[in-house]
């Protein structure tokens, strides 16, 4: 079974340490006091929690008193030291392609951010949700990852992103107005989804960044690291994540995931099949984990989970959630409130 944990890559822990360095503020401090290796920052190595990155975020906006250090830190980021994603990003032919790479392989590195990408009305909507347990302050999260993508939107295409608004989940009491000076558009918190609006013709602008060779070998590369069993690979998570995905906007079919996974359906079915699994036991289990986390790790209505885990009826997500772990959803979360052990079976 694929242990459902939300994650954030590595890397986080660079960014915040040559932050720091270029300050010439020793950022070990920071570091034990959240209990994470200031040097354990390789790409492929193991994940952090969201909740992890989160406390190290505002630990130092605190501790140095910068109410503003998400924003800061994407400004400070090093392009030279950047991740394969976002190397191929910066090198991509153009905004559409760029972002079209971010959305199809940080979902690997990231799992702890969904981001998806609409369109209406001639504007485009970049949204980012943050899955953190009840009780995470993601403020400085949310705003260095929306700043860190305007600002290198704004590097690649020497454009302003036409931004028409900015909407932050958190609820802050610091002012908005610096924040909606960098972003050049209104800002909002309290509201449902971190996203960034912009104009959708926008999405065919060049990058002044772009390397046709740089981005095939790139993307190439990603491909084989996130589509193919290996050393830093699991198959079946890749197909777990993809799964949940797709959950949010419909039914996951074999040929959906094999396509996102840039896989025919034979071979999809195929290695599945070496595990001993068919798609509609990685639906199962990924419907079950998922429930499982909404409903132990957030407050989140049951009525809502249901539709989070792809069911329009209360009744039965009751009785699936019933059949994955032999209790109700709302038993599960009286249960983990008691601090006892939850036990899933998706057969």
């Amino acid at each position: 079974m694929y242990d459902y944990q939300p994650s954030l890559s590595p890397r986080f822990i660079a960014y915040v340490r040559d932050f720091l360095l270029d300050l010439e503020i020793d950022p070990s401090p920071f570091f034990k006091e959240t209990g994470l290796s200031v040097v354990a920052d390789d790409e492929l190595g193991t994940t952090l929690s969201i909740g992890d990155v989160c406390q190290l975020f505002n630990v130092v906006s605190n501790k140095l008193e910068r109410p503003y250090f998400g924003v800061e830190l994407a400004r400070g980021y090093h392009y030279e030291a950047s991740s394969l994603i976002i190397v191929a990003f910066m090198a991509a032919p153009d905004v559409r392609s760029a972002l079209q790479t971010l959305l199809r392989y940080d979902q690997y590195v990231d799992s702890a951010i969904e981001t998806t990408l609409t369109h209406s009305g001639g504007l485009s909507c970049f949204e980012v949700n943050l899955l953190a347990p009840e009780g995470v302050n993601t403020e400085q999260l949310s705003e260095y990852l929306l700043f860190f993508l305007a600002n290198s939107i704004k590097i690649a295409t020497r454009k302003i992103l036409p931004a028409a608004r900015v909407s932050f989940t958190h609820q802050s009491s610091k002012s908005v107005e610096p924040l909606e000076a960098i972003f050049h558009a209104p800002v909002i918190f309290g509201a449902k989804h971190n996203s960034l609006f912009f104009e959708t013709d926008f999405l065919d602008s060049p990058l002044h960044t772009k390397n046709q060779l740089i981005y095939d070998v790139n993307t190439r590369g990603l491909r084989e690291i996130f589509t193919s069993a290996g050393e830093h690979f699991d198959f079946v998570q890749a197909v777990h994540r993809q799964v949940l995905l797709q959950l949010k906007t419909g039914n996951p079919t074999v040929g959906s995931v094999a396509e996102a996974l840039q896989l025919s359906t034979r071979t999809l079915r195929r290695r599945l099949s070496d595990h001993g699994l068919k798609l509609q036991d990685v639906k199962n289990e990924a419907r079950a984990q998922r429930a499982i986390f909404y409903l132990t790790q957030t407050q989140m209505p049951l009525s809502q989970v249901a539709l989070e885990v792809g069911f329009s009826e209360m009744s039965a997500f009751s009785r699936a959630f019933r059949l994955w772990t032999k209790m109700s959803p709302q038993e599960c979360r009286d249960l983990e409130a008691n601090s006892k052990v939850i036990h899933l079976k998706v057969d």
